[in-house]
């Protein structure tokens, strides 16, 4: 069953964004259908950015032309470019509350050597070295170089409507989790940079980083 709208209506304060990250997105399918080409992978890992009290979030300061999407309706897509890649966010809570969850990695399902096609132009490209499958989608720029996302053409997408990207439900229970610090916020986060606000799937060989918790 794909994710609907509803799905992301509720994360307007941190316990139920947390839910959301934790309940709804731990475990849930990421699939893209790009060019005709299908991929998918299991949501591994997941970082909570909340607009009001966290230095870490891009909506902080209120609407800009990079992060306008936050500020939609829970279920749009927030992607934006990051170096040499993209990253997806899943904006959450009703429009206006602007906070968003980054999907950090994800376990491959389908569309393996599709996958694997994307990293080899990408390393032909950067002169970079060609990744196992296990790292295919290790990180938010990998993940979405994998699936074909980018912030041209995926950014402020519904995803309960988009024929290109969407998400489907969990089958079964609520996986293990552990949490811990986000990855990479700077000395601008201040305190908020120790939050422990990554959710991942406890155990799981595809997250992008080991967890460490505050």
């Amino acid at each position: 069953m794909k994710l609907s709208k509803q799905h992301f209506q509720s994360g307007a304060n941190e316990a139920t964004a947390i839910a959301i990250a934790r309940d709804v997105l731990l475990g849930a399918t990421l699939c893209s259908n790009i060019d005709g080409k299908f991929c998918s992978g299991k949501i591994v890992e997941v970082e909570v950015y909340l607009q009001h009290g966290d230095l870490g979030c891009h909506s902080r300061n209120g609407p800009t032309k990079k992060c306008a999407s936050m500020f939609m309706d829970g279920g749009a897509a927030y992607v934006y470019h990051l170096h040499r890649y993209d990253a997806l966010n899943i904006v959450i809570g009703p429009a206006n509350a602007a906070n968003a969850i980054l999907i950090r990695a994800l376990e491959p399902i389908s569309g393996i050597d599709v996958m694997r096609e994307r990293a080899a132009s990408f390393a032909r490209k950067y002169k970079t070295h060609l990744r196992d499958e296990a790292d295919l989608c290790r990180g938010p720029g990998r993940l979405t170089q994998a699936l074909g996302i980018t912030t041209k053409m995926h950014d402020g997408i519904d995803l309960a409507l988009s024929p290109e990207l969407w998400i489907e439900a969990r089958g079964g229970s609520v996986p293990e989790t552990d949490c811990g610090k986000r990855i990479g916020l700077g000395k601008s986060a201040g305190r908020d940079a120790d939050r422990n606000l990554r959710f991942v799937i406890r155990n799981s060989r595809f997250l992008s980083q080991p967890i460490f918790k505050v």
